[in-house]
């Protein structure tokens, strides 16, 4: 080895160092291969195991390329190769390989030990004989490549882990989940709203009252925390049922002040009662009542016959909004008499009849009032709750979550009976969440109304309708809409009807004939 001799300028030590040096990297590049090479066997053997756990649990990794088996082989195989890179060389072996390469009887072994005695010469003199026995060995020869026997085995674990990724069965299919129907954030938007429409409700005071709205306040908490649409919907739809029920036990179940204040004109000298009867202050109303019939008895109240007028229809009306209680009804019509026969001596009687009246039954209307409140507050979350799709409402066309289409279009009807899907029944573009749940029927109450007399039409006379035909055929449909509502019809009966008022359908407007006198 001609590059590794030593001169005759140098020293010997810096000779024997060259070529330590020259042993120490050969050394390690084969340290490094072989640990390399065991690395990347044994990784194989963890990798196949991965693979085949990975394809008997059909994992999604498995295929097309089983990262995770790749990357444990890889990660076994590098880690190997550190080790060798990073692992401490022994001179003295390397020296003995060298020895033992060039037969020189440990002469490189013996002038590397001296290296460092203080007998310089005799120190030169052991080199200079080592060097020339060792000078033309090549540290191949010293440090020959061995494969480690791992590597003969390397392409078994190779050939399983590919056939194993080959054979893998693919992953289970699952059924995509789909997309809620209402988001976190409707959610909080939805308890924020009503939150803020419990807190302008009246104050409880029985503790019937209290518990329903501790309830109510309850489920309306926990909005925020995504429940499932349908567990919120039932539990509505048991709160209801409660109020339903504890609204029939009252006495005036039918009977809402609040509504019956609305139909007062609020002339004087009922203003103030109409007001009073609006904010469900019935023992204040009655109390206005009381004084109203004192300054009448004790003429401190003068009315005109226009003010008699006024209140008598006024009571008249009262009288029939109040038809479902018997009692209270019957107060108003004695104050509409009363006012009609403009006697302010009856008039101020029956006032204190009335209040007398509707302070034995304050507790009831209060309380039928909280009732109609909370459940219309419930009755309100609900249909906010139906209304929500998954796609928030878009409306756009070909969106099946919101039935854009019939959204959109101009027709008659709805997309099932009893809910429309036009502005109009007979016709109208509907907006965004916007809904008639019901149609408007021309029939209206039945009530104590005012007596008729009919007449009897001969034969030769004729009827004039004072509504078109086109009216009376859109009022038969939104009655049918309504009845198919109440019960479910099969399909062949709603294809019947379908057929029925196509055929009877007004092809166009009919002029009415002129009466004759």
């Amino acid at each position: 080895m001609s590059e590794h001799q030593m001169s005759e300028h140098k020293q010997p030590h810096e000779s024997l160092d060259d070529i330590v040096s020259v042993l120490r990297a050969r050394q390690r590049r084969i340290q490094t291969c072989v640990l390399a090479a065991r690395g990347l066997f044994y990784g194989s053997l963890g990798g196949l195991t991965v693979a085949v756990v990975g394809a008997a649990m059909r994992a999604t990794w498995i295929r097309p390329v089983p990262w995770p088996a790749l990357a444990v082989t890889a990660a076994l195989a590098l880690l190997a190769a550190m080790i060798g890179l990073l692992r401490r060389l022994d001179a003295l072996q390397l020296a003995h390989a060298l020895d033992r390469a060039a037969a020189s009887e440990d002469r490189f072994a013996s002038a590397l030990q001296l290296a460092g005695h203080h007998r310089q010469a005799r120190v030169r003199m052991v080199a200079e004989d080592a060097l020339a026995h060792v000078g033309e060995t090549h540290p191949r020869a010293a440090l020959p490549w061995k494969a480690p026997p791992e590597l003969k085995w390397l392409p078994l674990p190779v050939a399983a882990l590919v056939l194993v990724c080959w054979l893998a069965p693919g992953p289970r299919l699952y059924a995509t989940e789909p997309a809620p129907e209402i988001s976190s954030d409707e959610w909080a938007a939805i308890q924020q709203e009503f939150s803020k429409h419990l807190d302008e409700l009246d104050h409880p005071e029985t503790p019937e009252e209290k518990e329903m709205r501790r309830r109510i306040e309850q489920l309306v908490s926990s909005l925020e925390k995504n429940p499932a649409k349908k567990d919120v919907l039932a539990q509505i739809a048991r709160l209801q049922s409660e109020l339903k029920q504890r609204q029939l036990s009252l006495g005036t179940r039918d009977v809402s002040m609040r509504k019956v204040a609305n139909v007062l004109r609020g002339e004087k000298p009922l203003d103030r009662m109409k007001s009073l009867l609006r904010e469900g202050q019935y023992s204040k109303a009655a109390e206005e009542m009381r004084a109203l019939a004192e300054q009448m008895s004790a003429d401190k109240l003068s009315m005109t016959a226009a003010e008699f007028e006024a209140a008598s229809k006024d009571f008249e009306r009262m009288a029939a909004e109040l038809a479902s209680h018997e009692e209270l009804s019957q107060a108003c019509r004695d104050c509409a008499n009363a006012a009609s026969s403009m006697n302010r001596e009856r008039l101020s009687e029956s006032l204190r009849r009335f209040s007398r009246t509707l302070d034995k039954n304050v507790d009831d209307l209060r309380q039928c009032d909280s009732c109609r409140s909370s459940n219309r507050l419930l009755d309100e979350l609900r249909r906010r709750l139906s209304g929500s799709k998954p796609c928030g409402g878009c409306n756009k066309p070909g969106c099946a979550s919101c039935n854009a289409f019939v959204r959109r279009s101009d027709k008659k009807g709805g997309s099932k009976a009893g809910w429309g899907t036009a502005a109009k029944w007979d016709g109208g573009t509907l907006g965004k969440r916007e809904v008639q749940r019901l149609p408007d029927l021309v029939d209206v109450r039945e009530g104590q109304g005012a007596d008729t007399a009919l007449t009897t039409i001969s034969p030769e006379e004729r009827a004039v309708s004072e509504r078109s035909a086109k009216e009376v055929y859109a009022e038969m449909v939104r009655k049918a809409e309504a009845d198919l509502d109440l019960e479910e019809v099969p399909l062949a009966y709603r294809d019947y009807l379908r057929r029925y008022f196509s055929a009877i359908s007004p092809k166009e407007e009919s002029n009415p004939p002129e009466s004759e006198e």
